[in-house]
């Protein structure tokens, strides 16, 4: 955990795989993760959203979490979110034990570091406070969406880029000019900004952007990691690409957990698509739309000469 900073690229936010029965499938976490790996990713984002860390308990979330560590082996750098909630002192008490899961930061949610209706300067002092009882942590930024949204203003974000601390941001402003102000804010500091809206991923690397970290990375991740390595030497390949992935979005939107795993079921990997946070069931369309994506996939990454996600 002494890294300087963190590699630029793709950063997927993981899926997580559990038995029909909703316990966990260490076979499934194992796949996803070289799965992940072997198209390109920079590093992992272990314990988020996608893998559906608010219905993990604690001992779970370190567990997965360490099984993403050792499975990748130092192939690549993981982080992990270490913050669920209630006084500051708890949640740092939980961020040093996910640090010892051998993580290269550990990711705060900031939204639960202040009430909906309190200030950012409640935020700040909070977030001083975590610095405070964690140190030296590294740690990163999530604007993750539940509870509650909650965007970090450039300026604050400038601030706590000049702690030294932070590494990663995961930036859900989903709003160009913002990311722009934001990478602006910490360009002379360790902390790199992967775009959650891949919608303007190009836009944002070429702007400064450390790297993409979508949820659309547990679709096609190939062309990300494509995105991310070629955007400025083949610059009218990569406008091609992005409006590629733009014009994919709504599939991987709709049901999206459950999609995303039917997709990697279809290419090869070991996992059902049984998730605890929704119950959503795919139709005969919505297969449909899959079969569609999946073909879509193949024959752009072919035309790229990129490794299509087809698991042997």
């Amino acid at each position: 955990m002494s890294m300087n900073k963190l590699p630029r690229g793709l950063w997927p936010v993981m899926l997580n795989a559990f038995h029909e029965d909703g316990s966990i499938d260490w076979r499934g976490v194992d796949a996803l993760t070289d799965w992940y790996i072997e198209r390109g990713s920079a590093g992992l984002f272990a314990c988020c959203g996608s893998s559906e860390m608010f219905h993990l308990d604690d001992d779970e979330r370190l567990e997965v979490t360490r099984r993403v560590v050792q499975r990748a082996g130092g192939r690549v750098p993981v982080v992990a979110t270490g913050t669920f909630g209630g006084p500051v002192d708890g949640q740092a008490d939980f961020v040093r034990r996910m640090a010892g899961t051998g993580v290269d930061a550990v990711v705060v949610i900031v939204c639960l570091l202040a009430g909906r209706d309190e200030s950012e300067e409640v935020l700040k002092r909070n977030m001083e406070r975590l610095l405070e009882l964690t140190d030296p942590v590294p740690l990163g930024l999530y604007e993750c969406p539940t509870p509650y949204h909650r965007l970090i203003s450039p300026g604050l974000f400038g601030h706590f880029g000049s702690t030294d601390r932070f590494l990663y941001h995961k930036d859900t402003a989903c709003n160009i000019d913002i990311l722009r102000r934001k990478i602006d804010a910490v360009r002379s500091t360790r902390l790199g900004v992967y775009n959650a809206h891949f919608e303007t991923g190009l836009e944002g690397l070429r702007h400064g952007a450390a790297g993409i970290s979508p949820v659309a990375a547990n679709v096609f991740p190939e062309l990300f990691s494509w995105l991310c390595a070629e955007y400025d030497g083949q610059p009218e390949t990569a406008e091609e690409v992005q409006r590629m992935m733009t014009a994919l979005a709504p599939v991987v939107n709709n049901k999206y957990l459950v999609t995303c795993k039917r997709y990697l079921q279809r290419v090869g990997l070991p996992i059902t698509t049984r998730c605890r946070s929704t119950d959503a069931r795919l139709t005969a369309f919505d297969e449909g739309l899959i079969d569609g994506l999946a073909t879509s996939i193949e024959r752009f990454s072919g035309a790229l000469g990129i490794r299509h996600g087809v698991t042997a």
